[in-house]
């Protein structure tokens, strides 16, 4: 029990959760991973190492956010250009439907004629 005793006194910046909880990330899970490395470091002496490990973390997590966000304006400029071609693809079909009638017209027309 003297190990738990020392973990409460183990104080990680709240930033840190902060940052993970907006990212949706499984804090608790993160957590466990984190005091067990400390632990096996030597608590203390290891708190550089784990603190170097969390900003190395930290900027995976933004650098995804930021291939995310990329991802997403390229989806968006996607869904543009479908709407676009959606739109002239109607307007092509509804000209073509025109057409159909008129020429179905006309060949009535001139049967009628021809009668």
């Amino acid at each position: 029990m003297g190990e738990y005793d020392k973990l409460t006194t183990i104080r990680l910046p709240s930033w840190i959760f902060e940052e993970l909880k907006k990212r949706g990330l499984n804090v608790s899970a993160l957590t466990r991973s984190l005091l067990e490395s400390y632990l096996r470091r030597g608590g203390a002496d290891g708190y550089s190492v784990l603190a170097a490990e969390l900003k190395e973390v930290k900027g995976r997590i933004e650098e995804n956010i930021l291939k995310a966000e990329e991802n997403m304006r390229r989806i968006r400029e996607l869904e543009a250009q479908t709407a676009t071609s959606l739109s002239t693809l109607r307007e092509t079909l509804q000209k073509i439907g025109s057409k159909t009638f008129l020429m179905k017209q006309m060949r009535t027309g001139l049967s009628r004629i021809g009668e």
